[in-house]
């Protein structure tokens, strides 16, 4: 959709017309994930703005705008959810490209599961 090329507000989901703005579901526990993304900010130099452990909430301030990451437990499998508000003047899809490249890492450091909407 010519919208996704020019907005700067993205959000994933699990069933989203884009296969890279799926949800990702990991093996992991919400202890694991928190740790992932916290040493992927670090590394990226991403602010860690807040971490909220009661609702499994972290809010990250990068050069481009703000991350919100959502976890939520299903059992022994942890979805972990997105979404970007970001300031490019003319986005053309950043805000994926920026999703798609926190998944990349992220399925690298934990257990990926599924990618959400699919069966396993």
């Amino acid at each position: 959709m010519l919208k996704d090329a020019f907005s700067n507000s993205m959000e994933t989901d699990d069933f989203h017309h884009l296969d890279a703005l799926r949800n990702h579901y990991y093996q992991n526990n919400y202890d694991d994930v928190r740790e992932a993304i916290v040493k992927m900010c670090e590394e990226l130099n991403y602010r860690i703005m807040n971490i909220d452990d009661n609702f499994k909430e972290i809010l990250v301030e990068y050069n481009h705008g703000e991350i919100i990451f959502t976890s939520i437990l299903y059992g022994y499998t942890i979805q972990l959810s997105m979404k970007i508000n970001s300031n490019y003047f003319i986005p053309f899809k950043r805000p994926i490209r920026d999703i798609k490249n926190i998944y990349a890492y992220l399925d690298k450091k934990l257990n990926l599961k599924k990618v959400g909407g699919k069966d396993e």
